[in-house]
């Protein structure tokens, strides 16, 4: 899709006015994402003709960790106090590994985090769903798996006070857990500061704790919320763009006597839309590309030109295909270290170890995957030793599928080079240890091959220096399969960021990133089914007709949540 409007006022220029009878130094604005903070602050500078004291200004997690006092570590370090947790609720004989417990832990933690941040009472639902699971097993069989099954749910509350003791003992609380804390703190905090007003921008599918935030201080007349929805959406009751904001206004008692602030008329505004038909997504990068380069011709104001890109893997080709015209661009979207190139060597690595066989040694196709890779090759010639992929030449040549560290080491120099990968790793910390080293020996072919790789190869430093602490705290990441389990599990949620001129330039970003923000030009890209929206995956331990019963949000709201997004946009 290509949306061409020209909007003469942003959304936020017309909140900024609309606040101008108060004082700057005494309002606290909220906006939903970080992003928004920063076209919120350069929308109170243009109205400034001289130098004063500025409004805070914070993104909604910013302002419960400010009201509530409570730090949300790492979703890693949550998994490992989780599963402590769990340790000491459920029986050895009883309870699954760590690595089994990774495939479905994260759900479990994304659960309790749902429960808190909609003030659901924890005994009551943990007590449902235990009895929901008796239910369901009932005149079946009752094997040691499904007796474990349900005795999990017996003490999972018992899991979940353990859980919660532990990270509060250190500050820290899960993400619900801040929310349902910052309810609490709520009323303490605004007393503290009785001169603030509170300024509530561009929100839409609130949780229970953010919907009781926003009530509380407008009951006490301490707030002004303004919502960013369009008339003709928020009238027409067939819109489902509209769900939530039209049931504040109706169920809100705040909005029975007082204006109903943030609507606009702008989808009835003029406007250009144009659908071009692209498949594949390197076509539909080039014809990005293309449109660019036919809107440079016009000169635009950049920073009002948005590309929006609702899957980050078409990310790399339209970055490849942007047309030199374009000079500055701020993107704020991550690259994911996972694919990169030096991950597969990584992965290689791993493959090599947990692969090989304890009486014939390595795996022939693990060996290639490892020596095949560019950089052993540049590692190789600084070293001045011979093309590592001579070995594996040899080994056709004997068609032989598996060989020993021994053998290796007899076959070729360039082995000895890389004896602590050719040697049979026995614990996660010698692994994580030669990981390191692996890293170190590489640096400078990095350096010399691939300088632009430099800030990649540091990051993955960075990750294996924290897997080695990791390791050392939790006795129960025991052998190289679980480090594994845990290396994937965090490289998967590692993304390289891009520096850039954040209100400069064009614009790449995702859908989310796109809340609050208006442009006179937008660029969206695989506008087609399973993409926008993207394919709806439930993935919770709760059912379906439990969270309806509790308001959890569930995959029906996931849909008005893109259609908000999409029709704002």
């Amino acid at each position: 899709f290509l949306f061409l409007v020209f909007m003469a006022t942003s959304f936020l220029d017309h909140i900024v006015k609309s606040v101008s009878g108060h004082r700057l130094e005494k309002l606290c604005f909220v906006v939903p994402n970080r992003r928004a903070t920063l076209y919120l602050n350069q929308a109170i500078s243009k109205t400034l003709s001289q130098p004063c004291i500025g409004p805070q200004v914070f993104d909604i997690d910013a302002f419960v960790r400010e009201v509530s006092g409570v730090e949300v570590p790492p979703k890693m370090e949550l998994i490992f106090a989780l599963y402590q947790s769990y340790c000491a609720a459920v029986d050895e004989q009883k309870r699954d590994d760590f690595s089994v417990f990774l495939g479905w832990g994260e759900t479990l933690l994304n659960d309790l985090d749902a429960i808190d941040r909609n003030l659901i009472d924890r005994k009551g639902i943990f007590a449902y769903l235990s009895s929901l699971h008796q239910l369901k097993s009932w005149a079946k069989e009752e094997s040691s798996l499904v007796k474990n099954y349900l005795g999990f749910w017996d003490v999972l509350p018992e899991i979940y006070e353990n859980f919660i003791t532990t990270l509060t003992s250190k500050g820290h609380g899960t993400s619900g857990k801040a929310y349902r804390e910052a309810v609490a703190s709520f009323e303490a905090y605004i007393q503290a500061q009785p001169d603030t007003h509170f300024v509530f921008c561009g929100f839409n599918a609130l949780s229970h704790s953010e919907s009781h935030l926003f009530q509380s201080a407008l009951a006490q007349e301490r707030a002004t919320v303004f919502w960013d929805i369009d008339r003709f959406f928020l009238e027409d009751k067939t819109q489902r763009s509209a769900h939530f904001i039209a049931g504040y206004k109706q169920k809100w008692p705040f909005f029975e006597k007082n204006n109903f602030l943030g609507i606009h008329e702008s989808f009835s505004q003029p406007k250009q839309i144009e659908v071009i038909e692209t498949a594949g997504v390197l076509g539909q990068a080039k014809q990005v590309g293309t449109i660019l380069q036919e809107l440079s011709k016009n000169k635009p104001e950049w920073a009002r030109v948005a590309v929006v890109l609702p899957d980050e893997s078409l990310l790399e080709p339209v970055l490849h295909a942007l047309p030199s015209e374009i000079e500055r661009l701020n993107v704020t979207m991550g690259q994911p270290l996972k694919g990169h190139s030096l991950s597969a060597l990584f992965e290689a690595v791993f493959d090599l170890q947990l692969g090989r066989s304890s009486d014939k040694g390595f795996y022939h196709k693990h060996l290639e995957q490892l020596l095949g890779h560019p950089v052993m090759a540049h590692l190789s010639q600084h070293h001045k030793l011979a093309d590592p992929t001579q070995i594996m030449a040899e080994l056709v040549k004997r068609n032989q599928s598996f060989i020993t560290s021994e053998a290796l080491f007899k076959l070729h120099p360039f082995a000895h080079q890389l004896e602590y990968i050719l040697t049979t790793w026995n614990t996660p910390q010698q692994a994580v240890s030669s990981l390191v080293r692996l890293v170190d020996e590489i640096r400078p072919v990095v350096e010399q091959f691939a300088p632009d790789q430099q800030e990649i190869l540091y990051r993955f430093y960075t990750l294996f220096n924290q897997l080695d602490q990791q390791i050392s705290k939790y006795s129960f990441v025991s052998d190289l399969r679980t480090l594994r389990t845990i290396y994937t599990v965090q490289i998967a949620t590692q993304k390289l960021s891009y520096e850039g001129t954040p209100l400069e330039g064009l614009q790449i970003m995702g859908m989310l990133e796109t809340r609050l923000i208006d442009f006179d030009t937008v660029i969206l890209t695989q506008a087609s089914e399973g993409i926008l929206p993207s394919m709806s995956i439930d993935d919770s331990w709760m059912p379906y007709d439990v969270k309806k019963k509790y308001g959890i949000p569930t995959r029906d709201e996931k849909e008005a949540i893109y259609a908000y997004h999409f029709f704002r946009l």
